[in-house]
């Protein structure tokens, strides 16, 4: 027994020995590897940065949001974690060319051309940015004098490249610094000294606009509305005034009278014009790339704040210092391995990953801001008018005007071109399907969104939108639209009425709906369904014409309408495909974005979608529903059923609709809700304010934000009386 006893002990003894060396081999291989693996990743993270930023503002992808923000957040925090170890390393050995990597930590700090802000909030945190720049600096120049007071002398020659990759990196650092107070200078309530910025940029704008419109009427004069450089070069000119404009910096200003002669003939030179779409969006798009390029990256606030030539001698210092750097420690490793001074393999690789990719990066970032960004190539274009050394070498303002026309050509598109979609009681009815325990409660923890049935379209009805906004900004009515004082008042659908020979019916519309008295989300979602009901009535119109009902189901509505199916009752019956997306884009704006909402507003959605969720459970039950029949017997149903168990929503769209559909020329129904729609569109692109304009920038953008531009662009805004009114305290449809 004692024999086995001791044999056991001695078992567990060779267990214990064998449990600790493997766990110290692992403590070892940890020790080893954490540093080099951190290092690696940090230089990943600036790799993904700098060549997926740029399609943010291209492409809507929640996945590439979330990745980017994950990279945007993990980069700064693991640039700075990593420092903080090589501070405790030592200063002799192998150590050495670990402390080598200490300054390239502050390029990593520095970030991507570009990315120097994820969302407009990281802009105004420039303040926390300059604080870790100061104690970064020291941090890492502690780590570097340890490079100075090591006991091998042999490893001096590390200093002059550490020296150079540390001046790089101090200046990268602080030139986002200095891109992110730029940035957030304009974003009102972000500054102390925001009053003062209102002032100014109200005072420019004073100036400015003048020399825009007066651009304007060149550039169509010339027959230059396709020419990209000459688009381009009017937006570059106007970009102070654009930007401005945007972020809400320039309230309703009073215009001299000749300034507000000149926009109405930009005004009328724009409608004689064949290709006024063309240039007015494509100088939209360009005017929010650029725009977003100043708000989010470092090519806007670069090319915008400096001379064309500092700019370029800027770049080429900033590829120059790692380059000489790179060749210093080839140089200086050759003379080290002659003289058998031998490092760690693994920890050289890293060093020629480091110093290789940051040659890379810059050399990249170069070609990048080409690609991503308009204000590379204005700045090439600038060069050959302000630059001395330029002139003198043609050949090479003729050769980058080359390469940007081909890595930037004219016909790309600057954002997203996408639309969202949301109709509401589709959406009820997806919800209502999906009504299984499992979705329920993996909705209930977060795990999968609500079933909102959101899809997205092209952008494809742009020529709609401008001619109105032409022909609105073109009368003398245009200074009674209170498009930016008071609530919405639907001033357009009123003009519209006033022009017709037969108004009882359209007077019936507009006094049943309410129009000036109801809040603005209570109308959105009162139309949002009376267009539902008109679009099915005039379908089956189109089906008993005919003679071919079958053809004529929910998938035709769910295109649009095509263009076979015209409405043989009215000569504008092309505006219905436009007007169900337009109503459907607004309801996604206010249902989903959260536009113009507000408590009261929030709480009429919610309301409204309780409406038509109880409506389905009571009138259909647990059964499937299509869209159609969901319609039919909202418009069919008796009145006293809407007032015995209240549904307002419905009873008042019913009501609004069956005057509508009284109009006996179908043209004149449909250019009505038209006009409701383009002045809410309008009405939300003016008010929504800057921040949803500025976030949705670095998501794809959207088509309300190109709206404000065109806004600007017409002069809607500068051509109004500025007025005060009062109006009556705003209700909802549930008061």
């Amino acid at each position: 027994m004692r024999m086995l006893r001791e044999l056991q002990e001695v078992g567990v003894l060779q267990l214990q020995t064998a449990q600790r060396s493997s766990l110290s081999r692992a403590h070892q291989f940890v020790n080893e590897w954490e540093l080099k693996g951190m290092v690696v990743a940090s230089f990943s993270l600036q790799v993904f940065l700098l060549f997926f930023s740029g399609f943010r503002k291209r492409y809507s992808s929640r996945v590439l949001s979330v990745l980017l923000w994950l990279a945007y957040l993990s980069a700064d925090s693991l640039a700075v974690y990593i420092l903080g170890r090589l501070t405790l390393r030592g200063g002799s050995g192998n150590s050495h060319l670990a402390l080598f990597w200490a300054p390239f930590l502050l390029l990593h700090l520095g970030g991507q051309e570009t990315m120097t802000a994820f969302s407009m909030e990281d802009n105004a945190l420039w303040k926390r940015h300059l604080l870790s720049l100061v104690t970064q600096v020291p941090m890492a120049t502690y780590v570097v004098s340890k490079q100075l007071s090591g006991d091998n002398d042999a490893d001096q020659w590390l200093l002059a490249p550490m020296v150079l990759v540390f001046v790089a990196g101090t200046g990268k650092y602080a030139e986002r610094i200095w891109a992110l107070r730029r940035a957030g200078s304009v974003a009102p309530g972000t500054s102390r000294s925001t009053s003062k910025l209102v002032s100014r940029a109200s005072n420019d704008a004073v100036w400015d606009t003048q020399g825009f419109y007066g651009q304007l009427c060149f550039v169509v004069s010339k027959k230059q509305e396709r020419n990209f450089e000459v688009i381009l070069d009017v937006a570059a000119q106007a970009f102070k005034l654009s930007l401005h404009f945007l972020m809400d910096m320039t309230p309703s200003i009073s215009l001299l009278p000749e300034d507000t002669k000149d926009i109405k003939q930009a005004v009328e030179v724009f409608q004689s014009s064949e290709d006024r779409v063309h240039m007015a969006y494509k100088l939209a798009e360009i005017n929010l790339s650029l725009i977003y390029d100043y708000l989010y990256t470092k090519f806007g606030t670069r090319h915008f704040h400096m001379l064309p030539f500092c700019n370029v001698f800027h770049r080429i210092v900033a590829l120059a210092l790692p380059s000489v750097a790179l060749g210093l420690f080839m140089r200086g490793m050759m003379t080290g391995g002659r003289k058998g001074h031998v490092h760690d393999t693994d920890d050289v690789i890293i060093c020629y990953v480091l110093l290789a990719g940051a040659v890379v990066l810059e050399t990249c970032s170069i070609f990048m801001s080409f690609i991503s960004s308009c204000w590379a190539y204005k700045t090439i274009i600038s060069c050959s008018l302000t630059c001395p050394l330029c002139r003198d070498i043609p050949g090479a303002i003729a050769g980058l005007l080359w390469l940007a026309r081909r890595l930037h050509p004219g016909n790309k598109g600057e954002w997203s071109a996408k639309m969202a979609q949301y109709n509401m009681i589709r959406g009820c009815i997806k919800e209502k399907q999906e009504t299984g325990l499992l979705r329920r409660a993996m909705r209930w923890v977060g795990i999968i969104g609500e079933p909102r049935a959101i899809t997205h379209i092209s952008v494809s009805h742009e020529l709609l939108i401008l001619d109105k906004l032409l022909d609105i900004a073109a009368t003398p009515r245009v200074q009674e639209w209170d498009i930016g004082v008071g609530k919405f008042r639907g001033q357009w659908a009123q003009w519209v009425v006033e022009t017709k020979q037969d108004r009882a019916n359209h007077d019936q519309v507009l006094q049943i709906c309410n129009i000036q008295g109801l809040e603005f989300v209570s109308s959105v979602l009162l139309w949002h369904i009376v267009t539902d009901i008109c679009l099915l009535a005039t379908d089956d119109d189109v089906a008993v014409e005919g003679g071919d009902s079958s053809s004529h189901d929910e998938e035709h509505l769910e295109d649009g309408g095509s263009s076979h199916h015209e409405d043989v009752q009215g000569s504008l019956s092309e505006l219905r495909g436009p007007i169900r997306e337009l109503s459907d884009y607004v309801m996604y704006l206010v249902a989903e974005c959260g536009t113009m909402a507000g408590s009261e507003g929030h709480y009429v959605v919610t309301k409204g979608q309780k409406e038509v969720s109880r409506w389905l459970l009571e009138k259909h039950g647990g059964g499937s529903d299509d869209w159609r029949k969901v319609i039919e017997k909202i418009r069919d149903e008796d009145s006293s059923f809407f007032h015995e168990n209240y549904y307002p929503v419905l009873d008042r769209a019913r009501r609004v609709a069956s005057d509508l559909l009284k109009v006996e020329e179908a043209g004149d129904r449909w250019e009505l809700i038209s006009v409701v729609w383009l002045e809410m569109l309008c009405y939300i692109a003016y008010n929504c304010g800057a921040a949803f304009h500025a976030k949705h920038l670095a998501t794809g953008g959207e088509f309300v934000t190109h709206i404000k531009m065109l806004l600007f662009m017409v002069g809607v805004p500068f051509l109004k009386d500025v007025k005060e009114s009062l109006f009556p305290e705003a209700g909802n449809i549930y008061s």
